[in-house]
């Protein structure tokens, strides 16, 4: 069951409609709907809110999300790891990335291993709308490869975007998902100055 499924299972025994609990939040019943059906997760401390609102433990709203819950408050609290946020990275025609750490933000990560790898970043632009909107946080797993359709934080010398990565016979493509943008082609000598920073794991929306 995924945390989305949780919300709304918890939701409907409650006996709260999305408008409900979204109001409850502070956030649009759209946000709520994305939840539920997959296409968006809450951070940690949005989690702690929704569990406060259904009178639940933490604990319980994680149950059976990706694994095993775990057992108490203090375990996740033992999770969480600080994150540098990262500001920012276009995902539009392109913008001089900045490589000055902005914040720390906790985030429940399993291992300090996987915390050194991971880093946020803020977007910029609209190319990657709908799954990924202006202002949103990217969670990033720091790799210098990745597979065809990954979506990608990627570097063209001194401009730095998050586009679908695609490996062509002919090189690489940078692809938006908003329509309204081109698809970047590089010859495959061209795609020899592409720097891969690390692959988008997940999408953090501010409330």
């Amino acid at each position: 069951m995924t945390i989305g499924e949780r919300i709304k299972e918890l939701r409907n025994q409650k006996g709260y409609t999305q408008k409900g609990i979204a109001q409850k939040l502070s956030v649009a019943q759209s946000t709520v709907a994305m939840w539920e059906t997959g296409k968006r997760e809450p951070d940690l401390d949005t989690v702690q809110k929704i569990a406060d609102v259904f009178g639940v433990t933490v604990d319980r709203l994680l149950r059976d999300y990706g694994r095993q819950a775990p057992p108490n408050a203090e375990t996740v609290s033992a999770a969480l790891r600080m994150v540098p946020v990262f500001e920012s990275v276009s995902a539009g025609f392109g913008a001089e990335a900045e490589n000055r750490i902005i914040a720390m933000l906790p985030l429940y990560i399993e291992s300090d291993a996987e915390a050194a790898e991971t880093i946020c970043v803020r977007v910029r632009g609209d190319s990657m709308h709908p799954k990924i909107e202006d202002g949103d946080l990217v969670q990033v797993h720091k790799q210098e490869t990745a597979e065809t359709g990954d979506i990608v934080v990627i570097l063209d010398g001194s401009e730095a975007y998050v586009k679908r990565f695609l490996r062509t016979p002919h090189g690489v493509v940078l692809e938006s998902i908003n329509p309204d943008y081109a698809p970047m082609r590089y010859s495959r000598e061209e795609s020899n100055a592409l720097r891969i920073v690390g692959v988008v794991r997940r999408i953090i929306r501010d409330m």
